[in-house]
């Protein structure tokens, strides 16, 4: 497997991030786990984000302005974020996805994993990384 792994996934409401983050649980990473999220405007970012407390140890939220005239800057989800866990460590705001993807690796060790998600803008440019980088489906 290579590593850090990369995990990807839509998970864009609370009910999918609860179904997420048991599996993230579930399946425990050896190191941290590092999240790349980003979301619409009309997403329950709090909702999103409370289920996964404990279970991210760090954010790189990328803006998705660009994306959609409904996608969050990644500043104004820096303020959602926060106020839905006081305990949130946002590692970074990023302009873009794949640069908030960059940095998760950069910032990654061995038995990390990253996990991106939140909108399908988020899956499509971590599908486009990972063929990139040479990952393989699993």
């Amino acid at each position: 497997m290579r590593e850090p792994e990369l995990i990807i996934d839509v998970a864009h409401n609370p009910q999918a991030a609860r179904v997420l983050a048991t599996w993230l649980q579930t399946h425990a990473a050896w190191g941290r786990t590092l999240a790349v999220f980003g979301a619409l405007a009309d997403k329950d970012v709090r909702g999103i984000v409370e289920p996964l407390h404990g279970v991210v140890d760090a954010w790189h939220l990328a803006s998705l302005a660009e994306e959609s005239p409904r996608g969050l800057s990644s500043e104004a989800l820096g303020d959602l974020v926060r106020s839905a866990s006081m305990a949130v460590d946002v590692d970074g705001t990023h302009e873009d996805i794949e640069s908030a993807l960059a940095a998760a690796f950069a910032s990654a060790k061995r038995g990390d994993r990253v996990i991106a998600f939140g909108s399908f803008f988020i899956a499509a440019a971590a599908l486009r990384f990972a063929d990139a980088q040479g990952f393989v489906a699993r």
